[in-house]
């Protein structure tokens, strides 16, 4: 963590010493030679996608050691669950309140 990037690095184009934060997490999670072996496996098209991706995973692990990102992901279809519910519930009251003011107006 504490050794600099040679110039042919394959981890600095990704990990710039100015986001230092980003690369601790990865390196901390996934390990450097881990990181080098994905990231030289894949074509050079991909492989900034895929650093995106280990930062973001690294970044939940690293707030939620147990579930990482699905912790997040599962919060969030609970939530989106609730929402749908509520959602279903508001119609369901609106279409009796539209339905009752077709019936006063016909009367």
């Amino acid at each position: 963590l504490r050794r600099r990037c040679a110039p042919d690095c394959v981890l600095a184009l990704y990990f710039p010493p100015s986001q230092p934060r980003r690369y601790a997490d990865v390196h901390a999670v996934f390990g450097t030679s881990n990181i080098t072996r994905v990231l030289q496996s894949l074509p050079v098209q991909e492989r900034g996608r895929a650093a995106d991706t280990m930062a973001t995973e690294a970044h939940w692990r690293m707030q939620d050691p147990v579930y990482g990102c699905t912790g997040v992901i599962d919060r969030l279809q609970q939530e989106i669950h609730a929402v749908q519910h509520e959602l279903a519930k508001t119609r369901a009251q609106l279409a009796v309140h539209v339905q009752g003011t077709v019936l006063l107006q016909r009367t």
